[in-house]
């Protein structure tokens, strides 16, 4: 049996489109509305510019195109958009959204080898979704070595949001390599307290360089053990900013710090008391 031909999808520059439409609204309503008011009626007509059948689409609406198609399709077409250097559709992105069968194509593009700009656009709607699958791919990217830092930046806030439903698997890929550790310390701090957790935590406070860092990430987590410790870093030699980041950490937990030591040779403290 001989494979059917792919359908042909309309990779259309609906941002153009819809200034097109635009100014052929200004123009039928020209002196009838101030600059302030044209900014106002500005969702209103995206709104009517969607929803209104056009040539370009073939004589459907833009909105209802993008329904038309399956969850296999609207994934060929972000990516014809991006190969083509053609804006995305938020229209697009709607649908892919709305989609009960784009989850495994927006998957594909999770994979090592993807354009930067595909990768990113899978992950949000991924997350737009309320998917969970990609949970484990992200892991597997933030404690990867080779991963691009803006990539491991990006799926570590997916997995900092979604923390407690992959806990464990955060718990075992900490323990397994050092790679990534602050996107998985941050995502452990999302999560219900726990003994190891909070062992994992503040040993690493107590090592890093990162004092600032844990800092907030031991007052995100809350537990209140941790304003000891937190004094332990706090009489060392520390920068003024950091200084400031684990006294407010002290009081976010529910202790007290004071002392008067002084800063005025610090470039963030005169800079900070110059200003005022």
């Amino acid at each position: 049996m001989t494979k059917g031909k792919e359908k042909e999808l309309l990779v259309k520059d609906t941002d153009e489109l819809f200034g097109n439409f635009m100014k052929e609204e200004m123009k039928r309503n020209a002196g009838k509305f101030t600059e302030e008011e044209w900014e106002d009626r500005i969702p209103a007509l995206y709104e009517q510019f969607a929803n209104a059948p056009s040539p370009e689409f073939n004589g459907s609406s833009p909105r209802a195109y993008y329904a038309s198609l399956g969850g296999e399709e609207l994934c060929r077409l972000l990516s014809s958009h991006i190969d083509e250097d053609v804006a995305v559709p938020d229209l697009l992105c709607d649908a892919l959204v709305a989609s009960t069968t784009s989850e495994d194509g927006l998957m594909a593009f999770l994979e090592e080898g993807t354009d930067e700009e595909l990768f990113s656009y899978a992950v949000n709607i991924l997350r737009e979704k309320g998917s969970l699958r990609p949970l484990d791919k992200y892991i597997e990217y933030v404690v990867s070595e080779d991963t691009d830092e803006n990539v491991r930046e990006l799926v570590g806030e997916m997995i900092i949001e979604n923390a407690p439903a992959v806990e464990d698997k955060i718990l075992s890929a900490r323990k397994a390599t050092h790679v990534g550790s602050r996107y998985l310390d941050e995502a452990l701090a999302a999560c219900p307290p726990r003994d190891e957790i909070f062992e994992i935590l503040t040993a690493e406070f107590l090592s890093t360089k990162e004092i600032a860092a844990y800092a907030h990430i031991l007052a995100k987590y809350g537990d209140d053990r941790a304003v000891d410790i937190i004094k332990q870093r706090i009489v060392g030699k520390i920068r003024y900013s950091d200084y400031i980041e684990l006294k407010y950490a002290i009081e976010a937990l529910g202790g007290e710090w004071t002392d008067d030591r002084d800063f005025s040779t610090d470039a963030t403290f005169r800079k900070i008391k110059n200003s005022k």
